[in-house]
């Protein structure tokens, strides 16, 4: 192809594409935009001209997919961060964050001395089934080293069709020679809610930890089962959960208020985009007291949902500020296997409240008055700010240094190797398992000091009973062990048991807010 026929063919594509694209844009801008003075046609023409001349006279030969792919990331960088151009691995992220599944074979991996390392096998999953356990180091993938690969590397390769076949091989602690296996993909769910319990008899905990297709019906499963004539609270765990489906959101939302409640609404120039979303539920748990945990990681539609709650004076947000991904981002599919994610819209919480944190540089900050009858103030200002600050405790260096270098998780495969079925029975924290821990540290990295270990053994024997707890027991012997450390979870779990109604909540922590100001 000649320049002229280069130059041609540019043009018209993007011509036909602007021309393709008016429609819907006047279309939009019917809604109230004007128009008059774009210059739209003309900075098309000059693309077109720049980019002719960069194809066929730069130093290095560059395909025309990548010069297009980088002027289209550039543009959306411009944007904001949350505006981006999806190629087929991120869309089937994507896919995969909203359906809740995917083709694989059931393991949560991270990567230890340059492997790929086993979490935890998921239950149920064609991994769990062939015996695969925590700790085993998966050093070939088709016959092919792993060391130094990527993450996003190895789970391309583990993930695949269902009913397509996979081979590994395990370097397993205790177990000279190499395992191999021949692992069978299947789906895999993704849990919403991993896990949910009655703590203390009367008090429901519910761990949501994204908001996929699954997450409402997930909810409102664990909600059924566990809520009773007898329970007294629920705790709604939505610590590090990034958000997902704005519709699922409102439906967590309804099975903690009134039918027809706002949730939030969404304002933006797309047509349609301008909404108000309320309940739907007919089963609802709105007599219950309760609270609602949070922190810098919870963000989008746990934001929505906290704000919801917060709002109406159902409950009390604790926790730590939230991210402030006030924000809402559509998929525009530009093929089977690509997408355009852009940012049409900011949300506002029932009370009016924009949360969303420098979007453009731009965080709104502003008093409201909560809608639920209670009239308490509450500040818009780049996330949700919590009714009770129960912010995390500061890692000592040395927790950090034993963390970076992954030793909990080692020591605990290390410790309960090929004898995982014998410690279910008779496993406790004490001085025996720190001892070995100990001894197990200064052989391992000898830059790590012992004697900094033992001055903050309360809170390292804490975290490495919880790494122990999940390869005996899985995540529920994970989040029982977590349990025993967590201030956020104590703080919540301590107010509801002086509660005895959903509005009784609110009295208890203005008590602790005027006691904690006589202090001062």
């Amino acid at each position: 192809m000649n320049k002229k026929q280069i130059i041609l063919a540019i043009s018209l594509f993007i011509l036909a594409s602007f021309i393709a694209g008016t429609g819907m844009t006047y279309y939009l801008n019917a809604q109230g935009q004007n128009t008059q003075g774009d210059n739209t046609i003309a900075q098309l023409g000059k693309f077109s001209r720049i980019f002719s001349i960069v194809k066929n006279n730069y130093v290095f030969d560059e395909s025309s997919d990548s010069l297009v792919t980088a002027a289209i990331n550039g543009m959306l960088k411009s944007l904001d961060p949350h505006s981006i151009y999806m190629d087929k691995n991120l869309y089937n992220d994507l896919m995969i964050m909203t359906k809740g599944k995917f083709g694989g074979i059931g393991i949560q991996i991270s990567t230890s001395d340059g492997y790929p390392v086993v979490i935890a096998p998921i239950e149920g999953t064609p991994a769990y089934k062939l015996g695969i356990i925590a700790g085993d180091k998966i050093i070939k993938i088709e016959n092919k080293d792993t060391y130094n690969k990527s993450l996003e590397s190895i789970v391309s390769k583990l993930r695949g069709i269902p009913g397509t076949k996979v081979h590994i091989t395990i370097k397993r602690m205790g177990i000279k020679e190499p395992i191999k296996y021949t692992i069978v993909r299947d789906y895999i769910q993704v849990k919403s809610v991993p896990y949910a319990t009655t703590i203390d008899s009367h008090y429901v905990y519910v761990r949501l930890t994204n908001f996929s297709e699954t997450a409402s019906p997930e909810v409102g499963k664990a909600l059924d089962s566990l809520v009773n004539n007898s329970t007294k609270g629920i705790i709604l765990d939505l610590r590090f959960n990034p958000g997902g489906l704005i519709t699922e959101a409102q439906k967590v939302a309804g099975y903690f208020l009134p039918r027809n409640s706002v949730v939030v609404s969404t304002r933006g120039r797309m047509s349609g985009i301008d909404r108000v979303y309320r309940t739907i539920n007919f089963k609802t748990y709105t007599d219950i007291p309760m609270t609602v945990l949070v922190d810098r990681g919870s963000a989008s539609a746990s934001e929505i949902v906290s704000g919801a709650i917060q709002d109406w004076d159902r409950g009390i947000i604790i926790g730590d500020t939230t991210y402030g991904k006030g924000s809402v981002q559509t998929v525009f599919p530009l093929g089977p296997k690509e997408a355009l994610k852009l940012t049409t819209a900011r949300y506002f919480t029932p009370s009016g409240r924009c949360i969303d944190k420098e979007l453009r540089g731009d965080t709104i900050v502003d008093t409201f008055k909560t809608i639920g009858g209670l009239n308490r103030t509450i500040t818009s200002a780049g996330g949700i700010i919590p009714d009770v600050e129960v912010p995390y405790r500061t890692l000592s260096r040395i927790e950090i240094q034993l963390a970076k270098d992954n030793m909990y998780f080692k020591f605990a495969a290390y410790y309960c190797a090929n004898r995982k079925e014998k410690l279910r029975n008779v496993y406790k924290m004490n001085d025996n398992v720190w001892n070995a821990f100990l001894n197990y540290v200064s052989k391992e990295d000898t830059s790590l000091s012992t004697t900094d270990i033992n001055k903050n053994k309360k809170h390292i024997e804490g975290t490495l009973n919880s790494y122990i707890a999940r390869i005996l027991w899985g995540e529920p012997g994970w989040y029982r062990a977590t349990f025993k450390t967590d201030i956020q979870l104590k703080k919540a779990l301590k107010i509801l048991k002086k509660t005895k109604n959903v509005k009784d909540i609110f009295k208890e922590i203005n008590s602790t807010s005027a006691s904690s100001q006589k202090k001062k």
